[in-house]
């Protein structure tokens, strides 16, 4: 006999209509077992945790989604201020070249310049990096933060899987208590 042809002989052992059976094979032969209602109960508690991992796996995505948001944020406001300062020591370097007829000691005062406006850029970048966190980057964070229930530390540990994350996620523990 073919395993079909012992499936369709099993046919009349089937209960009613809406009752579930389980066909195993044990030693060779087909063995058919009506399903219980605790198995049914543990089929349905599986379901339901598929669902519950689903809903949670998009409130992750959403919680990225934030995240992103604010890291982008964040960042969005560094070029304008790199290039305001790199164009600035730029004149301020073509201005001591002209006035003092391109001497060879110019080149040293241009270096000098150019690292006084780097190191004043650097400055003012941190201050406000810091200031835009605070006042723009910390309230809707803190806002999802607190519908989620989630804690500082939970968050980092949350972006240490993402490096993209990596300056929104040194800024929080810099700037938060």
């Amino acid at each position: 006999m073919t395993p079909y042809e012992e499936i369709e002989s099993l046919a009349d052992l089937l209960p009613d209509e809406g009752e579930k059976v389980t066909i195993s094979r044990q030693h060779g032969e087909l063995i058919v077992e009506a399903t219980t209602a605790q198995k049914q109960q543990f089929d349905q508690a599986i379901v339901q945790e598929r669902l519950l991992i689903a809903k949670q796996r998009v409130a992750e995505e959403t919680l990225l989604g934030h995240l992103i948001e604010a890291n982008e944020r964040l960042q969005s406001y560094s070029l304008k201020s790199f290039l305001f300062t790199v164009i600035t020591a730029y004149a301020s370097c073509l201005l001591v070249n002209y006035y003092s007829n391109f001497s060879t000691f110019t080149w040293a005062v241009d270096i000098g310049i150019a690292l006084f406006f780097l190191a004043g850029y650097l400055l003012n970048e941190r201050s406000e990096l810091k200031k835009r966190f605070v006042y723009q980057v910390c309230p809707p964070l803190d806002k999802v933060l607190m519908e989620r229930n989630i804690d500082k530390y939970q968050l980092l540990g949350i972006m240490k899987s993402h490096a993209d994350l990596t300056p929104l996620a040194r800024a929080i523990s810099r700037w938060t208590r």
